[in-house]
């Protein structure tokens, strides 16, 4: 069932499920102002949580992630939601990080739970960053709080 989802509360709170990994890898997660959509807030969650938990455990194993998660308005209603990655040790990226690829199933699966809201996701990583791009129907872009979690 569809239900209005605050993008920002719920990206803090899979954050926040993923504390262990993040310490354990020195990563950390910038939240901008993210939108209020329409959808299920599970398939959301799990989105969120393979993106960001894929980073972590396959991007940048050992390589210290900063990761951002940021929105802006797109057209037609649609915004674009950026879920981004650096490593903060170049030397470390160079030689412990691998690239997600398009044909990941991680990146197949994430896709499929965006189907049924009518979104898209794209994806850009080269060795030691990269970007997730998601395009979605959008309820209302909201003022949040830009707190690292």
């Amino acid at each position: 069932m569809a239900v209005p989802v605050d993008l920002g509360e719920l990206v803090r709170s899979v954050s926040s499920d993923l504390d262990v990994e993040f310490a354990a890898a020195g990563a950390r997660v910038e939240v901008g102002v993210l939108p209020i959509v329409l959808g299920d807030v599970t398939a959301w969650a799990r989105l969120f949580g393979r993106l960001l938990g894929d980073v972590v455990l396959r991007a940048c194993p050992d390589g210290l992630p900063v990761m951002s998660v940021k929105a802006a308005p797109h057209h037609h209603g649609l915004v674009r939601i950026r879920v981004a990655w650096e490593v903060r040790q170049p030397s470390l990226a160079s030689r412990k990080t691998t690239r997600i690829g398009q044909s990941d199933l991680s990146v197949m699966l994430c896709r499929r739970l965006l189907r049924p809201h009518g979104g898209t996701l794209d994806l850009d990583s080269e060795t030691g960053s990269g970007a997730a791009e998601i395009v979605a129907p959008c309820g209302q872009l909201k003022p949040a709080e830009d707190a690292p979690v």
